[in-house]
């Protein structure tokens, strides 16, 4: 608990918006709030949460804004949420500055703090476009798990 109340704070930092996960989850959520480096020396920034209810229905949310290609993208729904060990990989669909998209995300947490460890990848296919790196700040957390 005490990372995802990190992340929240980190996501005020960054200006983004998280939005509270809901009650009634498995324990086993994934937080993530942070940048990783794209070209030009820009940072895209991201905030997401990803989990799966008692009820084993995805839920969560992204955020995610790339400066280098004015992209700006918001989650409508989570249609899939997958956590093996350390990894989740969540899809669903968004808004975009662009138009309605599909996206996939897959978040590594490789331990704290996740600055120079952590992972972040999103391909949106709609539009051609796959960015990927390892985080120059911020955190992805697998809430229950010890990662690396």
């Amino acid at each position: 608990m005490k990372s995802l109340l990190r992340l929240a704070t980190l996501a005020t930092v960054l200006n983004l918006i998280l939005i509270s996960p809901v009650r009634g989850q498995t324990g086993q959520a994934t937080g993530a709030c942070g940048w990783i480096p794209v070209r030009n020396g820009a940072k895209a920034h991201f905030g997401g949460f990803a989990d799966v209810t008692d009820a084993e229905l995805p839920t969560g949310y992204l955020t995610y804004r790339d400066p280098d290609v004015n992209l700006r993208l918001r989650s409508i729904e989570i249609q899939t949420v997958t956590n093996i060990g350390c990894l989740t990989t969540m899809t669903g669909s968004a808004h975009t500055n662009y138009g309605p998209v599909s996206f996939m995300v897959s978040m590594q947490d490789n331990g704290a703090p996740g600055k120079g460890l952590d992972t972040f990848e999103i391909t949106i296919n709609d539009l051609g476009y796959i960015r990927s790196g390892t985080l120059g700040g911020g955190e992805i957390d697998r809430d229950g798990l010890t990662c690396p």
